[in-house]
């Protein structure tokens, strides 16, 4: 949200500059103007209204394309993330080239990032929730990282991939406890094998090797769990993990 005030403050910043200079004679950067005021004060309907006459009476203006992005922003601050996510890839497939489709394809990615579940006292935690936002908003934020590399908005992107990393890897290692919970053993190891591969380095590569040690004992797999606990003392030995470790290495 601070990323779209920013864009606006500079847009009016930058529009009464140039009216002090010239008067704005333009009409299409006038009304643009006038509804990027009105969305600025949350006056959605208002905004609405003037975006779509920049885009009915100046079609083959700049503003129009502009329009067209600030209603899509006008969808977002009013939550309506479905009908923005949309917007934005309208935006999209309708100026290609426009030097706004980086922010158009970051919106698209808090667009989902949104809908991911929260954590509420009365709600169960959010890691035992469906996470279907999560990834779709991981995909968006990659593909805008990919298709801009050198944007002003990479390194909002790049923390929000990681933001969505961590939501999914507690998902998965709450997965692999309630498999291991019921001693469904090879769901379990299923589950601790595809989150060490693919998020690896998020804080719970201790606690999913500890199911998997744990695992092994039990099956009394003495190499394998000779190997975890290895890696458990590995990544941080000062941890209560790494010395419950180290006390069944004595014991073996």
């Amino acid at each position: 949200m601070r990323i779209l005030w920013l864009s606006i403050i500079l847009e009016l910043i930058w529009g009464c500059a140039a009216g002090v200079k010239n008067q704005s004679k333009n009409p299409a950067e006038n009304r643009y103007e006038q509804a990027l005021r009105e969305l600025d004060l949350g006056m959605f309907s208002e905004a609405i209204a003037g975006f779509n006459e920049v885009k009915t009476k100046y079609p083959y203006s700049n503003y129009a394309a502009l329009s067209d992005l600030r209603l899509a922003d006008s969808h977002f601050e009013q939550a309506k993330y479905i009908e923005a996510a949309d917007a934005y890839r309208n935006f999209l497939r309708f100026h290609p080239n426009h030097s706004d489709g980086d922010y158009a394809m970051l919106r698209i990615g808090e667009c989902y990032y949104e809908k991911i579940p929260s954590d509420w006292w009365l709600l169960p935690p959010s890691e035992e929730k469906d996470q279907e936002a999560t990834k779709q908003a991981l995909r968006a934020f990659k593909d805008m990282i990919k298709a801009y590399p050198k944007s002003q908005y990479i390194e909002n992107a790049k923390e929000s991939v990681k933001s969505c990393q961590q939501k999914l890897a507690k998902h998965g290692f709450y997965v692999a406890n309630f498999y291991f919970q019921k001693k469904e053993y090879v769901a379990t190891k299923m589950r601790v094998d595809f989150l060490l591969n693919n998020f690896s380095g998020l804080g719970l590569d201790q606690q999913a090797l500890w199911l998997l040690a744990k695992i092994q004992q039990e099956e009394n797999n003495i190499k394998g769990l000779g190997t975890t606990l290895k890696k458990i003392i590995t990544i941080d030995s000062k941890t209560d993990l790494a010395k419950k470790a180290k006390a069944l290495q004595s014991n073996d």
